[in-house]
C-alpha cells in the first residue's frame, strides 16, 4: 500500500536532513567491505549483477566486470563489450550491517572528474522527486577511483548508504543517477533502479541479466519495422540482505527469483506505468522468490526510464 501525501512530504524531508548531515547516518556503518577479486565491486555485489566474485572479468573479454557496469554492456557475454569511449553511469544497490548501498559507477575516458557532474535523485511513489546533488553525494558516499582498460581511463564509485526504513514505510520507490558535461550541463548518461518492499524484505528490480539481444543488454523489443513494442522481456526481483539477513522470509522459495514480463501502458515525462503481463518463480538464482510472484499479473507501478532522463 502506498504511503499517503503528508507522509510521503515528512519521509522525504527527513531523508534530505540525514543526507545532509551524513555523520548520524553513517555512525554505525562499516566503511569497509570485502572485495576478493579486487575489481571495485565488493563480494555482496556481486550476486546481485551475477557476476563471479572470485574473477574480476567473468566473461574474460579483457574488460573489467565494473568497467563493463559502468559503461552499459554485460559483464556474463564476452560477446557484447563496450565499443564507443564516453562518460557513462552505472547504478546498482546491495545490503549492508545496517544500510542499503546505493552504488554508482562513472566511467571517465579522461581519467577525472573535472568538467563533469555526477547526481541524481530518488522518485517516490512515482511523482515527487527528491534530488541529490554532487556535493551530498561525495559528503556521504565513500568514493574510489579504478583503471580501466583504456590507458589513463578511469572508473569511479560512489558507494552511498541510506536507512531501509524509507523503502519499507513507502512500499517502493526509484533511485536515478546522472552524469553531465560541465559545463553546460548536458547529460550524458543515465541509470534507475527501482526498490520494492515486500514485508521487511527489500528487493532490487532490474533486468534479467542473462537476457542478451543483438543490441546488448534488452530492455524494450523491436519489431522489424524498427518500432519499440515496449514490452521488457525480462526483469527479476534480487533481495538485499540487510544486517546478516539470507535476502527472504523462511516461506520464500530459495534458489529462485520473481521474473516479470511488463508492457508500458503510460508515459508522462520521464516516468513509465508498467503492466506486469506475465510473472513466475524461475530457477537457478543465488536469491529467493516470494510466493505471491504470479499473482501480480495485472498490476501496475510506475518507475523511471533513464533514456528519457537524457531525452532519448
Amino acid at each position: 500500500m502506498l504511503a499517503p501525501a503528508a507522509a510521503i512530504a515528512a519521509l522525504g524531508a527527513l531523508w534530505a536532513w540525514e543526507w545532509n548531515h551524513p555523520a548520524e547516518l553513517l555512525a554505525h556503518e562499516n566503511p569497509y567491505t570485502i572485495d576478493f577479486d579486487d575489481d571495485g565491486l565488493v563480494d555482496a555485489q556481486e550476486p546481485i549483477l551475477g557476476t563471479n566474485g572470485l574473477r574480476a572479468d567473468s566473461d574474460e573479454d579483457g574488460y573489467s566486470d565494473l568497467e563493463e557496469f559502468a559503461r552499459g554492456t554485460s559483464p556474463l557475454f564476452p560477446q557484447d563489450t563496450p565499443a564507443v569511449e564516453r562518460l557513462h553511469i552505472g547504478l546498482t544497490c546491495r545490503g549492508g550491517d545496517e544500510n542499503l548501498h546505493a552504488v554508482l559507477a562513472v566511467y571517465l575516458p579522461q581519467g577525472n572528474l573535472r568538467d563533469v557532474g555526477v547526481d541524481g535523485g530518488v522518485l517516490i511513489n512515482g511523482n515527487r522527486y527528491l534530488s541529490l546533488s554532487q556535493l551530498i553525494l561525495i559528503s556521504n558516499a565513500r568514493l574510489r577511483f579504478y583503471d580501466a582498460a583504456k590507458p589513463d581511463a578511469k572508473i569511479v564509485v560512489f558507494d552511498l548508504p541510506f536507512s531501509p526504513r524509507y523503502v519499507r514505510a513507502l512500499g517502493e520507490l526509484s533511485l536515478f543517477g546522472v552524469v553531465r558535461h560541465t559545463p553546460g550541463g548536458t547529460i550524458a548518461s543515465a541509470d534507475a533502479k527501482r526498490l520494492v518492499a515486500f514485508g521487511s524484505i527489500i528487493a532490487l528490480q532490474m533486468q534479467n541479466p542473462l537476457i542478451l539481444t543483438t543490441g546488448g543488454l534488452q530492455g524494450g523489443t523491436t519489431t522489424g519495422t524498427g518500432t519499440s513494442t515496449g514490452l521488457n522481456l525480462g526483469s527479476i526481483y534480487v533481495p538485499l540482505p540487510v544486517g546478516g539477513s539470507n535476502g527472504g522470509e523462511s516461506y520464500w522459495s530459495p534458489g529462485q527469483v520473481c521474473v516479470q514480463q511488463t508492457q508500458t501502458v503510460a508515459l508522462s515525462g520521464a516516468t513509465l506505468t508498467q503492466e506486469v503481463v506475465a510473472a513466475e518463480c524461475q530457477l537457478g538464482w543465488d536469491g529467493f522468490c516470494p510466493p505471491d510472484c504470479s499473482s501480480s499479473v495485472g498490476n501496475t507501478y510506475t518507475t523511471l526510464d533513464p533514456t528519457l532522463l537524457i531525452g532519448g
